[in-house]
């Protein structure tokens, strides 16, 4: 993360940019109050391995134009899950079967969901 780039300027380009590509099942967790290593998750779906390749890699390349490289990359020639780390923010992007299967936003339910917004 930058000192010119607030954390939630970042996570709100990564939502945009990944609706803009068609991310299904778009979820964003604040975990800040959970542990030391990021503030927020945000997980997604690809219909394809192609879908979700496409989608890491418009991620990467929107969020360089921002000045923020990911400190790490995690799956991506595999296309079934996808970890891009960007600091604060830690970005999943799976097939459903591996999202299913893997079940990372279960563990994290005590975080407080900041997209979608819930409607009350």
């Amino acid at each position: 993360m930058t000192d010119q780039q607030p954390i939630e300027h970042l996570l709100q380009n990564l939502l945009e940019k990944a609706n803009e590509f068609k991310a299904a099942d778009l979820r964003a967790i604040q975990v800040s109050d959970l542990c030391a290593f990021a503030d927020y998750f945000v997980f997604m779906s690809g219909t394809s391995s192609t879908h979700i390749k496409s989608i890491a890699e418009h991620l990467l390349v929107d969020m360089k134009k921002h000045n923020v490289q990911a400190l790490s990359i995690e799956g991506l020639q595999t296309g079934e899950w996808c970890l891009l780390d960007f600091g604060d923010v830690i970005v999943h992007i799976f097939n459903q079967e591996k999202r299913d299967y893997y079940a990372l936003e279960e563990l994290w339910h005590d975080g407080k969901v900041v997209y979608p917004i819930a409607s009350d």
